[in-house]
């Protein structure tokens, strides 16, 4: 089997969707066999990527995300793995979004595919102690809207000297 590189891959779908049009024989061939080919996740990025008005932040090894609490993915954790309450006092969680950590991708090599269509994350939930604790789920790429350390507001307290919680002397 004949390998081709990823650079080399961007460059000949690059030139191909440039030089598609309504008339081109092998436009219907191409677009059937990226459509049966790839992933239900993959396509929803892909199509999402298309329509979206804002500029996209790829998913990085490490980087900080957050996530709706209401996703199907972790919506079965409230009340279990945290209280929403103790989430909002301690900054680890914000106008109804969670944070947490991408720790890998969820690919076969050792290494990190930025568009994956699945990532190895930990969710930062809180213990009995109120302390953060970190809750590992796989995600996938359409989950995840990365953000920076520095907007979590558990670590804007955590930096600046200590933790307070609302309602506590």
């Amino acid at each position: 089997m004949t390998r081709i590189y990823k650079e080399t891959q961007i460059n000949i779908l690059s030139e191909l969707m440039a030089k598609s049009n309504i008339n081109d024989p092998n436009k219907n061939a191409i677009l059937n066999a990226l459509v049966d080919n790839l992933d239900t996740d993959t396509k929803q990025f892909i199509i999402d990527r298309i329509f979206s008005k804002s500029d996209y932040i790829p998913v990085t090894k490490n980087c900080y995300f957050k996530i709706h609490k209401d996703n199907a993915s972790i919506q079965q954790h409230r009340n279990t793995e945290y209280m929403e309450d103790i989430m909002n006092d301690i900054g680890l969680m914000e106008d109804d979004y969670v944070f947490g950590q991408v720790v890998s991708s969820k690919n076969w090599t050792d290494e990190f595919v930025t568009h994956y269509n699945q990532f190895s994350t930990e969710l930062f939930y809180h213990d009995k102690k109120n302390k953060i604790k970190r809750y590992g789920l796989a995600l996938s790429i359409n989950d995840i809207l990365v953000i920076e350390k520095n907007t979590i507001p558990y670590f804007k307290t955590i930096e600046h000297g200590s933790i307070h919680i609302q309602g506590v002397t």
